[in-house]
């Protein structure tokens, strides 16, 4: 089954190719059809708005100049204030009439003001914008565009409303001229203090957009069908022609390659039914690509198998000689030193015996015996400890011993040689510390190595030795820094400095000498000591070794296992954070999850994450909340990958700007994806 489907995928592959770019060109041309028909909706709201703007005002003005000096008595003397003789009052009870007819009933007129008399033409705080806008630009004639109103998407043309003449001034200048009955009816508290010239209330006229867009919608649900339809006809007939031509004889091929991989492959056919042989063939017939790869397929099943059994002939030789070859080294080592011991033994008795007789020539000679026999020893020291670590058979013999003294006997060591080479040995030591606990042989030999190396690659130079105490991650450690001025490496030569049988290059090795495993030994002994040793060097400015030790060695130190990463997730209470949390879990990261911006920084406080995922949806603002986060010592310096419900716009994801290191959307996550990126993310924290 797992096979069939994945030979199938090939059909979907091209499927979903195909879909992709269908449903890309009817995004394309959707895109522009909305934008062309909402120009259109737009071009005809303009119209329609205003003409009613034009028509309110001619009310206006006629309740202003006809209505309002008709009933100027009326009002002085009335009890009742009387609303017709307010322009604004007209207005908007004759806009009401037009509502009453099915083309403007959903349309909304109002003279949003910022101190009305009557209370129903306060100005909301988007309209309380709108007017402060014309109030700033005083040739600002109009403006439109979309609001949301309860719930609703509304397209809004407005223009400004200013007090052009002295009688408005009559109602709204000091309350002491304004009529007692309209005092009476709206009090005296507001719709007064207005300014001859002041522009105080933007006349509005909202319009549903929903309305307009309605039947332009449904044309592009028509060509959305249209197309639907027969790009499903295309569909179907590409994936039957896919499967009779292509992914059928694919699946005979696989079949057989399952049977390859399974082991059922003799030296010149595949052990199959007879259908499945007399498929084969008859796939190899075919003059397309699928018989090509038949007939290719059985030429490599042939092959495939020969080549097999050659490989496992060579790979059990190499496991084999491998193997004999650690053993043997592992093995001879009590062998090959005591018969080397003795020659140096007896060269050394020898020497003082001659040394009565002053035969010049004969210690000549046993001296090169001698030295040749300590070089040999030398060598075969350094390849059966650097067998002795591979083999794990290298064990520590951990002591407590004094460092000063320790450091004084590595001195008085290398010192004739510095001398000898004409260098300068300084050693300062900047520890306070007395005495460690460390395998004291394996510390010295490692030391010496650098030293020596140190000398040998500087003439005429200066060599210092440094020893510091610091703490690293909590624990004691004892740095020990070698630094020459000899010949220095490359970059190239730094990075296989470490490795066994090597040095910087061919040319170092004629001139210098060396095996090349002196560098290779420090570096296994030291991690046995839960160490480390790093280097740096510049070329012909010399080279840096620091050699890194615990004060307190362990004697059969444990491997510690890494620290699993921690993740903070930051997610509202209301969506499900399980998925995520378990998938991450699971994938071995301590998981914390909070529900707010307040509580990620007062976690992040108490135990900074190793990487933060942060949901925008869980607070209004989320760019500005994020950036609040990042000037807190928990979040001032951890990744933080943003998840979000679907795209966002251009203005948060410019806001959010470098503050996040990646987004992913939840209508489309990949946790694969999603893990791959806190992985990276984590492991550059």
């Amino acid at each position: 089954m797992v096979a069939r489907r994945r030979l199938s995928s090939l059909g979907g592959k091209f499927t979903k190719i195909l879909t992709a770019v269908f449903f890309i060109g009817i995004i394309v041309s959707g895109l522009i059809l909305s934008v062309a028909m909402r120009q259109k909706a737009e071009g005809e709201i303009v119209q329609r708005a205003e003409m009613l703007i034009q028509t309110m005002n001619a009310v206006r003005s006629y309740t202003s100049s006809e209505v309002r000096p008709h009933l100027a008595d009326d009002l002085a003397t009335a009890t009742d204030f009387i609303p017709e003789t307010v322009p604004a009052y007209s207005a908007r009870e004759v806009f009401e009439g037009f509502r009453t007819q099915d083309e403007y009933s959903d349309f909304l007129y109002k003279e949003a003001t910022l101190n009305p008399t009557n209370p129903r033409d306060k100005a909301d705080d988007f309209e309380q914008q709108l007017v402060n806008r014309f109030r700033d630009t005083s040739d600002l004639e109009e403006l439109r565009g979309y609001r949301e109103l309860a719930g609703e998407n509304l397209f809004y043309i407005s223009r400004p409303l200013s007090i052009d003449k002295a009688s408005c001034l009559e109602c709204h200048g000091r309350p002491a001229d304004a009529p007692k009955s309209m005092i009476k009816t709206y009090g005296s508290e507001n719709g007064y203090g207005w300014k001859l010239g002041e522009t105080v209330a933007a006349q509005t006229i909202y319009v549903p957009a929903s309305r307009v867009f309605a039947e332009g919608n449904q044309y592009l649900l028509l060509v959305i069908a249209i197309f639907s339809g027969v790009f499903a006809v295309v569909i179907g007939t590409i994936n039957r022609l896919l499967k009779t031509t292509v992914i059928h004889p694919l699946g005979k091929l696989n079949k057989l390659t399952q049977a390859i991989s399974l082991g059922k492959a003799g030296p010149a056919r595949i052990e199959q039914s007879r259908a499945d042989q007399d498929s084969l063939e008859g796939i190899a017939k075919r003059s397309d690509e699928p018989g090509q790869l038949a007939r290719s397929f059985q030429h490599m099943a042939n092959e495939v198998f020969l080549r097999e059994q050659s490989l496992n002939r060579a790979k059990e030789t190499a496991e084999a000689a491998t193997h004999a070859k650690s053993e043997f080294l592992a093995n001879m080592s009590h062998e090959l030193r005591t018969p080397l011991n003795a020659i140096i033994g007896y060269s050394e008795m020898l020497t003082e015996e001659v040394e009565d007789l002053e035969p010049t020539e004969i210690r000549s000679d046993l001296n090169r015996i001698q030295g040749a026999g300590e070089q040999l020893l030398s060598l075969i020291n350094a390849v059966l400890d650097l067998s002795k670590v591979e083999s794990g058979r290298m064990d520590l013999y951990v002591e407590e011993f004094s460092v000063s003294a320790f450091v004084q006997q590595l001195t008085d060591t290398i010192s004739p040689l510095v001398q000898e080479n004409g260098n300068q040995l300084s050693v300062k030591n900047l520890s306070q510390v007395e005495t460690i606990s460390a395998d004291r042989t394996k510390l010295y030999q490692c030391l010496l190595n650098l030293l020596s190396n140190a000398n040998k690659f500087t003439e005429a130079g200066k060599i210092t030795l440094s020893i510091a105490s610091i703490r690293e991650q909590g624990e004691s450690m004892l740095n020990f820094v070698i630094t020459d001025t000899g010949i220095g490496m490359t970059p190239e030569q730094q990075k296989k400095v470490f490795n066994a049988f090597t040095q910087a290059d061919n040319s170092t090795t004629r001139k210098y000498g060396g095996t090349g495993l002196g560098l290779a030994i420090t570096k296994q002994f030291i991690e046995m000591m839960g160490g480390s040793i790093k280097v740096y060097s510049q070329t012909e400015e010399g080279s840096t070794f620091t050699l890194s030790i615990p004060q307190q060695v362990e004697a059969n130190p444990v491997v510690q296992a890494a620290p699993r990463p921690q993740v903070l997730i930051v997610q509202p209470e209301d969506k499900n954070q399980e998925i995520i949390s378990r998938f991450l879990s699971q994938e071995g990261w301590q998981v914390r999850s909070v529900n707010s911006y307040e509580a990620a920084a007062a976690a992040a406080e108490s135990q900074p994450p190793t990487i933060a995922v942060v949901d925008l949806d869980t607070e209004n603002n989320a760019a500005q909340e994020i950036k609040n986060l990042r000037k807190t010592s928990g979040f001032k310096n951890i990744p933080i990958v943003a998840i979000a419900q679907s795209a966002i716009d251009a203005t948060m994801s410019k806001q959010l700007g470098d503050d996040i290191q990646g987004i992913h959307y939840l209508n489309n996550l990949n946790l694969e994806d999603l893990l791959e990126e806190l992985q990276a993310c984590a492991a550059v924290a």
